[in-house]
């Protein structure tokens, strides 16, 4: 957890810290924009909802989270070894249509690919299992 939270200290302090975009050639469609928009949507009211049912009101009712809110906990933490297939060379990619600020790898000690900072994570992603994009 202490170095995770390094990692991400060091990725938001950095001075590549913000959206990653395509280039200004590159047109995406509007049903596509309008598409990834809902889903980030969709999914952010999603996570919300679960973490007030799975965690919050287990935590008030009981004294703990159930099963069901520490297994989202640990998808969101579990969301930091996502581009890790990316260690040496760049092999996954997200669409840059959907909000992003980058992703930590630069940050990560050890990690080899080229212009890493460049990696794109969507924001969403972090809410614990959007992988569509």
């Amino acid at each position: 957890m202490i170095f995770i939270a390094w990692v991400v200290y060091s990725w938001v302090t950095a001075p590549y810290f913000g959206p990653t975009t395509l280039p200004a050639d590159i047109e995406i469609p509007l049903q596509f924009k309008i598409g990834v928009r809902a889903v980030e949507v969709g999914m952010s009211l999603v996570w919300m909802y679960f973490n007030y049912t799975q965690i919050i009101k287990p935590i008030r009712q009981t004294g703990q989270p159930n099963t069901l809110g520490l297994l989202g906990i640990g998808f969101f933490f579990a969301i930091f070894w996502d581009p890790a297939m990316s260690w040496i060379q760049q092999g996954c990619v997200y669409n840059p249509c959907a909000v992003s600020m980058g992703f930590l790898s630069a940050e990560i000690p050890g990690w080899l690919s080229p212009r890493a900072h460049l990696l794109l994570e969507p924001l969403v992603a972090w809410t614990g299992g959007i992988q569509t994009f």
